[in-house]
């Protein structure tokens, strides 16, 4: 794949860890370009569709502008490594990283939010082919995937990698706005007057199955991207994302106990990786080096 004119920035995971949020807010950047499509999953189960048809997406963009692609899937998938450096070698990639056992248990809840066929939280935990985009992505949490799809991207992007812990993320969105600006070398837009905090795609969100299921269907994408203009698009996906704000009654929070225990016993190792990780520091890129500039 050969170099091309377009810049871009990726966020390359994790699922359930705020990447609606971003995608929501890098709306609002006038140097960020985000397509009509949350998740491209170019790199990964999309790359079949070649290079037109991921450039496509971005028509309109301006030469004042970098380009965004949200797909929190591409971390479990490391043949996506190769296709990101391969479309442009300097290429700024960002990982949000959360807990293993919260990543697993959040992640089972919210494929139950619009599939109807997710296997016991026993079983996914060791083995799930994640649907995506009219393809899948393979789960193997219990076989160390969390800290191997981790390092992976360390050891390809170093320096070019930045990675923050979800907790400082839940506590200061703001700060991890400002310091993704800084990473990609972008005027600081977000700033306190002009930023309202949201909690978006949170589980406890209100939430119809069905316009989920029908929200995630890979036939909606491609009629959305060919009728419907890239700004009626991000109009109706704010709404859509608004009303994802507000709470279901009823909903506990709480996981069930046995899920939890069971997912600190497989992922033991994992949480050990994820303390060490940012033992010295909540934001850190690639090369393990606290981001401080």
């Amino acid at each position: 794949m050969a170099k091309v004119d377009i810049p871009l920035f990726i966020v390359a995971g994790m699922p359930r860890s705020g990447t609606t949020f971003l995608y929501h807010f890098f709306q609002k950047h006038p140097s960020i370009w985000v397509p009509s499509r949350k998740e491209t999953d170019y790199f990964g189960v999309n790359f079949n569709k070649g290079l037109s048809w991921f450039l496509n997406l971005y028509r309109g963009i301006r030469p004042d502008q970098i380009g965004c692609d949200i797909s929190p899937a591409y971390y479990m998938d490391l043949s996506t490594i190769d296709r990101m450096k391969s479309y442009n070698p300097d290429t700024k990639v960002i990982l949000a990283v959360r807990n293993p056992v919260e990543t697993a248990l959040s992640l089972h809840a919210h494929q139950n939010t619009y599939l109807w066929n997710v296997p016991p939280f026993e079983e996914f935990i060791h083995n799930y082919s994640f649907p995506k985009s009219g393809g899948y992505y393979k789960l193997e949490f219990s076989r160390g995937q969390f800290y191997e799809g981790i390092d992976s991207y360390r050891k390809a992007f170093g320096e070019n990698l930045l990675l923050y812990n979800f907790e400082l993320f839940k506590k200061d969105p703001l700060l991890i706005l400002q310091y993704i600006e800084r990473f990609l070398s972008l005027s600081n837009y977000f700033k306190e007057n002009n930023f309202k905090n949201i909690i978006i795609n949170a589980r406890n969100r209100k939430n119809i199955k069905l316009i989920s299921y029908l929200a995630n269907r890979e036939s909606l994408a491609k009629f959305v991207e060919i009728a419907i203009p890239r700004i009626v698009t991000l109009f109706f996906r704010k709404i859509f994302d608004k009303i994802s704000t507000l709470n279901g009654s009823g909903i506990s929070l709480d996981y069930p106990p046995d899920h939890f225990q069971l997912a600190t016993e497989v992922l033991r190792d994992d949480i050990e990786y994820f303390k060490k990780l940012f033992r010295e520091s909540q934001i850190i890129l690639g090369n393990g080096e606290p981001f401080i500039k």
